[in-house]
C-alpha cells in the first residue's frame, strides 16, 4: 500500500513538473514571437520613391543590347576584351564568388544530420596475470531539428550572398568595360589634339617665316616678327605638354588593361574618334531597377539581411536535438564482428532561460542591419535614377554644343583665309592675322573635345540604363 501511494504521488509530481515545463516553453515561445522581423519587398521602393511613368527629359533612342554595340570600332572591342580578361579585380571577384558558394554549402549542412564513426581498442591488466581487452565501434548520429526555420533562414542568407557577389561581378565587368572605352576615347582624343597642335605649330612657323621675309624686304616691323615668334613658341610649349598628356592617358589605359605601363597597343589605323551611332532606348524608370546589376546586388544584400534577421530571431526559440548511436563491443578482436549490435536513441530540448537579453538584442541588431540595407537600396535606386536623368539631359546639351562649335569652326576657317589675303594685301596688321589663326585652332580643339565628351556621356548613359556586356 505504501509503495502504491508513493508511486501515485511520484507520477502526480512528474505530471506537474511536465506541465510547468510546457507552460514555461510556451511563455518563452510567446516572448520570442513578440518582435517578428519585418520583411522588405521591392514594391515598397515604388511606394517610397513614387516613380514617374517616364523620364523627365524627353529622349528617343534605338535598341542597343550592350556597350560594344554603341560604336563601330574593332580596335575598341579588342581593347575591352583584353581589359576584361586581364583585370585583377575581376579575377579577385571570381574567387570571392567561389568562396561565397562554399560558405553557402557549409551553411546547408546544418539542415542535415551529422554522422560520425568512432572506433576504440584498449588493453589493460588487473594484477600480474589477468589482462583485459576491449574493442568497440559505433556510429553516432546527431540532428538538430529545424522546426522554426532558423538554419533555413541562414541558408537563404548565404544563397543571397552568392547572388549579390554574382551581380557585383557583372557590374564590375560593365564598369571596367565602360572605363576602358572612355580611356580609349581619351587616348584617341589626345592623339588628335597632338596632331592639331603639330599642325598649329607648322602653320605658325610658316606665318613666322612669311613675316620674316617681309621684314627683310622692308615691308614689316620687328614687333610683327616678335609677335609671330612668341605665338610659335607658345604653340610649341602647348605641343610638349599635350604629348605628355598622351603618355599619361596611355599609362592609365595600361593600368586598366592590367599590363606594365608603356605597353599600350592600339589600332594605329583608327586615326579618328568612332562614329556616334543612335543612342540606346531609355525605357522607363521602373525598368532600371531590374536592368542594373548594381541595384540587383543591393537588393540581394537586403534579402540576406532580412534572412539573417529571421535566423537571429528564431535563435530565441527552443532547440530540439535528436541523438542516436549503434555499434558493437567485444573483448576479443576475432569475435568483434559476431558480437551483438547495440543501439540507443534519445531526444533533448534546450530553451534559453536567462542570458541578460543577449539573444533579444542580437535579434534587434540584425533587424536594424536589415533596415539599413533597405535604406541603402533606396539610396542606390535614387542615385541610379539621378545618373540617368543627368546623362539624358547632358546628351541633348552636348549635341547642341557640337552643332554650335561646328559652325564656329566653319566661320573661323573662313575668317582665317580672308585674313591671310588681307594681310598679304596690307589691309590688316599682323596681330589680326595671328588672332584669326589662333581662333581657328582653338575652335578645332574645342570641336575635338566636345566630340569626346559626347562619346564619354553615351557610355555613361548606357551604363546608367543597365546596358552592359
Amino acid at each position: 500500500m505504501d509503495n502504491l501511494s508513493f508511486t501515485i504521488k511520484r507520477n502526480a509530481y512528474l505530471r506537474k513538473s511536465l506541465n510547468c515545463a510546457l507552460i514555461a516553453l510556451f511563455v518563452l515561445f510567446g516572448s520570442a514571437c513578440s518582435s517578428i522581423p519585418e520583411h522588405h519587398s521591392q514594391k515598397d521602393v515604388l511606394a517610397d520613391i513614387e516613380l514617374p511613368s517616364d523620364w523627365l527629359v524627353e529622349y528617343e533612342g534605338e535598341i542597343r543590347k550592350d556597350l560594344l554595340q554603341l560604336f563601330s570600332s574593332p580596335g575598341l572591342n579588342a581593347v575591352v576584351e583584353k581589359a576584361i580578361k586581364n583585370n585583377l579585380n575581376i579575377r579577385l571577384a571570381s574567387k570571392q564568388i567561389l568562396a561565397a558558394g562554399i560558405r553557402a554549402n557549409i551553411g546547408d549542412s546544418n539542415l542535415w544530420p551529422s554522422i560520425n564513426l568512432n572506433a576504440h581498442g584498449s588493453r589493460s591488466s588487473e594484477g600480474r596475470s589477468k589482462t583485459i581487452n576491449n574493442f568497440n565501434s559505433a556510429f553516432d548520429v546527431t540532428w538538430e531539428m529545424d522546426l522554426w526555420g532558423r538554419y533555413a533562414a541562414e541558408s537563404k542568407a548565404l544563397g543571397a550572398d552568392v547572388a549579390e557577389k554574382i551581380y557585383s561581378l557583372e557590374r564590375m565587368r560593365d564598369s571596367i568595360a565602360a572605363q576602358t572605352m572612355q580611356s580609349w576615347f581619351n587616348l584617341l582624343t589626345t592623339r588628335l589634339l597632338v596632331k592639331a597642335d603639330e599642325k598649329r605649330l607648322r602653320s605658325l612657323k610658316s606665318t613666322e617665316q612669311s613675316i620674316r621675309n617681309r621684314f627683310i624686304a622692308g615691308l614689316g616691323s620687328l614687333n610683327d616678327l616678335d609677335a609671330a615668334r612668341r605665338n610659335a613658341a607658345q604653340a610649341e610649349a602647348i605641343l610638349i605638354e599635350r604629348k605628355q598628356q598622351f603618355n599619361n592617358t596611355a599609362r592609365q589605359l595600361d593600368l586598366i588593361l592590367g599590363q606594365y605601363p608603356g605597353e599600350s597597343a592600339y589600332d594605329a589605323t583608327e586615326l579618328d574618334l568612332p562614329k556616334l551611332l543612335p543612342p540606346p532606348p531609355p525605357g522607363v524608370p521602373a525598368d532600371t531597377l531590374a536592368a542594373r546589376p548594381d541595384l540587383n546586388a543591393a537588393w540581394y544584400r537586403v534579402v540576406a539581411a532580412d534572412a539573417r534577421a529571421d535566423s537571429s530571431h528564431r535563435a530565441r526559440f527552443p532547440a530540439i536535438k535528436i541523438t542516436g548511436q549503434t555499434g558493437k563491443a567485444s573483448k576479443e578482436f576475432t569475435k568483434f564482428l559476431d558480437s551483438p549490435t547495440s543501439w540507443s536513441l534519445g531526444a533533448s530540448i534546450t530553451a534559453p532561460i536567462f542570458n541578460y537579453g543577449r539573444l533579444k538584442r542580437q535579434s534587434l541588431l540584425s533587424q536594424n542591419h536589415a533596415q539599413q540595407a533597405y535604406i541603402n537600396y533606396v539610396k542606390a535606386c535614387l542615385s541610379a535614377f539621378n545618373e540617368v536623368e543627368r546623362a539624358l539631359g547632358l546628351e541633348g546639351n552636348l549635341r547642341e554644343r557640337e552643332y554650335a562649335l561646328e559652325s564656329a569652326f566653319t566661320y573661323a576657317l573662313r575668317t582665317y583665309k580672308n585674313a591671310q589675303q588681307d594681310y598679304i594685301s596690307g589691309g590688316i596688321p599682323v596681330l589680326d592675322l595671328l588672332h584669326s589663326q589662333r581662333a581657328l585652332f582653338d575652335a578645332e580643339v574645342a570641336l575635338i573635345n566636345i566630340r569626346n565628351l559626347r562619346l564619354q556621356n553615351r557610355v555613361t548613359l548606357s551604363l546608367a540604363l543597365g546596358k552592359g556586356l
